[in-house]
C-alpha cells in the first residue's frame, strides 16, 4: 500500500485544494445530497450539502470481505424481525409511547393499518385508502 499511497491523506498545492473542494460541493448540490439547516444561515440558504469528506478513511480489505460474509445473515435476521408483527408489536407500542416521537407512532400506525387491510389495499387502491387517514391521527 505505500507504493500506491506514499501519504494518506495526500498534501494538496492550495489551488487542487480549493478545485477539489468545490467539485465535492457541487456535485452533493446537484445529486441531491443536501439537508435543510435549522436556522437560516449566512445567505440565507434553504440547503446545504451533507457532511463529506474528500479524502475518506481507509477501511481494510479483509473486513470489509468479512462484513459481506455476514450481511446475508443480517438481512433474513432483519426482515424476519420486520414481518413479526405479533412479536414486534407490543414493542413498538411500548417504544412510541415512552418516546413521544410522532413519526415513529405514525409510521407504526401506518404499517399496522396497512397490515389490517391485507389484500384489500389491491382491491381499494391507494387512492381510497386515503380516505382512512383520520386512523391514524384519531387515538
Amino acid at each position: 500500500m505505500a507504493e500506491i499511497l506514499p501519504s494518506y491523506p495526500p498534501s494538496l498545492p492550495p489551488k487542487a485544494y480549493t478545485f477539489l473542494l468545490s467539485s465535492l460541493v457541487d456535485y452533493c448540490l446537484a445529486h441531491g445530497i443536501t439537508v435543510r439547516p435549522v436556522a437560516p444561515s449566512e445567505g440565507n440558504h434553504l440547503a446545504s450539502h451533507v457532511p463529506v469528506t474528500l479524502f475518506p478513511s481507509l477501511f481494510p480489505r479483509s473486513a470489509w470481505e468479512q462484513s459481506l460474509g455476514v450481511q446475508t445473515t443480517y438481512n433474513e435476521l432483519y426482515a424476519k424481525i420486520a414481518n413479526d408483527v405479533e412479536w414486534l408489536g407490543p414493542i413498538m407500542e411500548e417504544y412510541y409511547h415512552f418516546q413521544g416521537k410522532e413519526t415513529n407512532r405514525d409510521l407504526w400506525r401506518s404499517t399496522t393499518l396497512l397490515n389490517n387491510f391485507g389484500n384489500c389495499i389491491s382491491t381499494f387502491g391507494m387512492k381510497e385508502l386515503s380516505r382512512y387517514r383520520y386512523l391514524l391521527t384519531s387515538e
